[in-house]
Order: C-alpha cells, then structure tokens, then sequence
C-alpha cells in the first residue's frame, strides 16, 4: 500500500483537528508502526463534551473499513468541516475503541496493513 505514511499522519490530523475544535487541551498522542499494523491513541482533557458529539464521533468512526474507498478518498480529508472526513477515517482503520470518562475522550485506532 503506498503513501502509508501520509495516511496515518491525514488520520492524526483529522482527530486531533475534532479534539481541537471541541475544546480539547492537553492532548496526548501515540503512535506505534508495526510490521503488521499500526496504532494511533489519542487521548484528550475536554470538558463536558456533549453525549450526541460523543455519539456522533463513535459512529463516524465506527465505519467499516473499505479499502477501495481508502485508494481513492485518501487526499481528500481535510478539505472541509464536516463529519464525513471522520467517516473517512473509519474507511481507512481496521477497529476503533473509543470512550469517554471524566472529561477525558480516548481514542485508540488500528490499521493492519
């Protein structure tokens, strides 16, 4: 797969841009390369996030991987501001584990590659 690189980086904006527009601060990002896969885990202080966005970023990212959509939508995350760029990223992962705890949103993605 080319430009794996660049795909893991177009996700960790696209997550980090949804924390940062959601009062988010004091992120913590991790990203391990595997041979076989790769994790991205964010995690992120945001007060009192509202349970219908927590809900709407938990299905978004829950999306199926499609790996043919992935090939041909790749570069285009980050052209606007809506929900469909985290759909996008749900294309382009293998398993989300997603939570919400005392004001701290976690987010931990897998991409097998």
């Amino acid at each position: 797969m080319k430009h794996i690189n660049q795909r893991n980086m177009k996700i960790v904006d696209e997550i980090m841009m949804f924390c940062l527009n959601h009062g988010g601060h004091n992120i913590d990002l991790n990203l391990k390369r595997e041979e076989k896969k790769t994790t991205i885990f964010i995690k992120a202080h945001i007060n009192n996030l509202p349970k219908n966005i927590f809900n709407e970023i938990k299905s978004s990212l829950s999306t199926p991987r499609r790996p043919e959509m992935e090939e041909y939508y790749w570069n285009l995350n980050g052209d606007d501001d809506t929900d469909c760029e985290l759909a996008l990223v749900g294309m382009m992962t293998d398993d989300v584990n997603i939570e919400y705890n005392n004001n701290e949103l976690k987010i931990e993605l897998v991409r097998l590659t």
